[in-house]
């Protein structure tokens, strides 16, 4: 959104360092399916993105493969 709204910004990520397991167990901690949740955030990436409300990121193919097999287990 950041990048949509200001695109001549510089944007930088950092990620928290925390492994899959580690964010897995986080999740469950709070009753929350971390894979469902993570196949929400890609279809709202993917949803928004079209609707132009926030900038359109290439998803990597080996992400879009991923998502789309979690989709059809969930």
């Amino acid at each position: 959104t950041l990048k949509q709204m200001h695109p001549t910004l510089q944007i930088f990520g950092q990620h928290t360092g925390a492994s899959f397991a580690e964010e897995h167990a986080l999740y469950a901690s709070k009753g929350i399916d971390y894979i469902a949740h993570m196949v929400g955030e890609l279809d709202r990436i993917i949803d928004y993105a079209a609707h132009g409300w926030i900038f359109p990121e290439p998803l990597p193919p080996p992400i879009v493969v991923a998502y789309q097999k979690l989709k059809q287990g969930i």
